[in-house]
């Protein structure tokens, strides 16, 4: 968790946002796919398969409505939950 960095720095705002996306589907998930951040259970996948091709590419999320909902840096109070996400992937080594 220490070692995540915090603030908005540019060169993260990627893996941030991918985490804060992966945390809001598991929440979908867990709570009987209700639009969760208005997005509804069919959607979840193909926006997945583009985040997960925009890093695999290294680029910078494509998707206007994935980066509009869970880019933290836009939107702060997303901070904590991408700390909590780190900390959890960080403990699962």
């Amino acid at each position: 968790e220490h070692a995540f960095p915090g603030g908005a720095e540019p060169a993260m705002t990627k893996l941030r946002i991918a985490l804060t996306f992966w945390d809001a589907w598991i929440d979908a998930r867990n709570h009987g796919w209700q639009p969760t951040s208005g997005i509804q259970q069919a959607e979840w996948p193909a926006l997945a398969r583009a985040v997960a091709a925009d890093l695999a590419a290294d680029r910078e999320i494509s998707d206007a409505k994935v980066r509009e909902r869970f880019d933290a840096a836009a939107h702060p109070k997303l901070g904590d939950r991408v700390q909590i996400l780190a900390a959890r992937l960080s403990g699962a080594k």
